[in-house]
């Protein structure tokens, strides 16, 4: 079973904390870096357009990979 299959019954946080282990380039206001942690990526995924973002480029980027595109 594919890794992307497994991960179908995670949803929001839960997957991003599953897929994600870092960033770069996320700065706050004042143009200085944010951290990864997660905590700071709950709040992250508190925006559900960032959140459905996030899903969306992995899940793409994943299946792409796994058809060998």
């Amino acid at each position: 079973m594919s890794e992307l299959k497994q991960l179908d019954n995670e949803e929001g946080v839960e997957l991003l904390k599953r897929v994600m282990v870092g960033w770069e380039g996320v700065t706050d206001e004042a143009g200085k870096d944010i951290k990864f942690s997660a905590s700071e990526l709950e709040d992250f995924a508190d925006n559900i357009d960032w959140l459905k973002s996030v899903i969306s480029a992995y899940t793409k980027t994943y299946a792409e990979a796994e058809s060998g595109n």
